[in-house]
């Protein structure tokens, strides 16, 4: 059953992911401690022993996520991304909002004078609110005539097509979610897929429409070791409903 797994996963990678920035990222793992680089081994061949994988190997007689109690097999997918418990939900909000830290603080050092950075994180100066009535994106780049929206996603190796489709999906009427005073401008909607191992789809395009350089070597490896460590953590705490 395994097999067939990895064989998604890494299919998906390679159409989601540059060659480049496939190669970045085996670099940055085999620069990580020992426990991060056995994790996202791990965890890409889906050999982690959750309990759904120590069942089929004869060690747990129950596959069952305890934590959220919900009747599903506590799968690598289930305990990295799609676990319903409070616990888990929140500690997935803090890695996505890590994440969304780093893109904005790049997009805060390359953006011009001209342009108004506004995000979806707590107590942030421009909230997207500003922008939007509702599907309020995380990132939105306004300018005198145009606003860009940047939508970001952490999701596992096998939905980064999915859940790009489906961000794509739900901002399409996004146009007319606009506050009235913003309804002048052109809008452009773009998503970026981070997995929950640290592979990042392309940002490219969404680079060019802001005229800003493209994110650099350093920020992608900030982003890899980020959710690696977030994920590894998760991990680790799969089985606990107390945040730490």
């Amino acid at each position: 059953m395994a097999l067939p797994l990895q064989g998604v996963s890494l299919k998906i990678i390679q159409k989601t992911v540059s060659a480049k920035d496939i190669s970045l990222w085996s670099v940055t793992i085999e620069q990580a401690s020992s426990l991060i680089f056995n994790f996202a081994r791990k965890a890409l061949l889906q050999v982690l022993p959750t309990a759904s994988n120590l069942a089929k190997w004869g060690r747990l007689q129950d596959p069952v996520c305890s934590l959220c109690k919900m009747g599903v097999n506590q799968t690598n997918l289930h305990v990295l991304s799609n676990c319903s418990a409070s616990a888990a939900l929140a500690r997935y909000t803090a890695r996505h909002n890590d994440i969304l830290q780093l893109i904005v603080n790049w997009l805060k050092s390359v953006l011009t004078k001209d342009q108004i950075l506004f995000c979806d994180l707590p107590e942030y100066a421009f909230p997207i609110s500003e922008l939007f009535t509702s599907k309020r994106p995380d990132i939105a780049i306004s300018d005198n005539t145009s606003l860009i929206t940047l939508e970001l996603t952490v999701c596992h190796e096998s939905n980064m097509i999915t859940s790009k489709q489906y961000k794509l999906d739900k901002y399409q009427c996004l146009a007319d979610c606009r506050v009235h005073k913003e309804r002048h401008k052109s809008l452009k909607n773009y998503t970026v897929e981070v997995s929950t191992l640290g592979f990042l789809s392309s940002t490219a395009n969404f680079s060019k429409a802001c005229k800003v350089p493209e994110m650099s070597k350093s920020l992608k490896q900030e982003i890899i070791r980020t959710v690696l460590n977030s994920s590894y953590k998760i991990y680790c705490n799969r089985n606990c409903d107390s945040l730490p």
